[in-house]
Order: C-alpha cells, then sequence, then structure tokens
C-alpha cells in the first residue's frame, strides 16, 4: 500500500460545484504514473481532508461534506486495510474540528 502506490479519495469540481467520493489508485512506475483505477466508493463524498497510511492502513481524518445541503466540518477517523474492501469507523474522535487540511 505504500511505497510506489498512489491515492486519492473524494474531490471536488469548482466549476460544477460537485463533491465525489470515489477512492483512486495508481502506481508509480518507471518515472510515470499507470493508469488510474477506481477501487471504491468512500461513504459520504469528501473534501478537504488528510489522508495517511500506518501499517497497511488507510486513515481519513476530518473534512467536509455535504448532505441535505448542510456542509459539515467532520471531527472522525475511518480506515481501510491495505485492499480498501470496506471503510471503518473509528470509535476516535480528531481533537478538534479542522475546516480544511
Amino acid at each position: 500500500m505504500t511505497g510506489t502506490h498512489v491515492y486519492v479519495i473524494g474531490g471536488y469540481d469548482d466549476k460544477t460545484n460537485q463533491r465525489y467520493k470515489n477512492i483512486w489508485h495508481s502506481t508509480w512506475q518507471d518515472q510515470q504514473l499507470l493508469p488510474w483505477v477506481k477501487i471504491k466508493d468512500y461513504p459520504d463524498p469528501i473534501i478537504h481532508h488528510g489522508a495517511i497510511i500506518v501499517n497497511n492502513h488507510l486513515y481519513v481524518l476530518g473534512g467536509r461534506k455535504v448532505n441535505n445541503g448542510v456542509d459539515t466540518v467532520l471531527d472522525e477517523v475511518k480506515f481501510a486495510n491495505s485492499m480498501v474492501p470496506a471503510i471503518y469507523p473509528m470509535s476516535s474522535k480528531l481533537p478538534l474540528l479542522c475546516p480544511s487540511h
């Protein structure tokens, strides 16, 4: 999951105001990125979050989401294992709300 792997989680298109929940993966090989592959959807569209890989687990920290037109700053932490088959919420929360990272 680390080393030559690159992940993109969620995102935002400022021209259409659309938020995304896709999780994409690519591999860095021979000085270039191979084609992107969609591997899963995040539970909700998400922007302005942080992400890190620790011990082959992908952790997504905080961010913002919109449900029914309400923009919410998140204090949650979610994680997935190296193959990202499912996204699991963690019981711990972030120490503070950060509208963007």
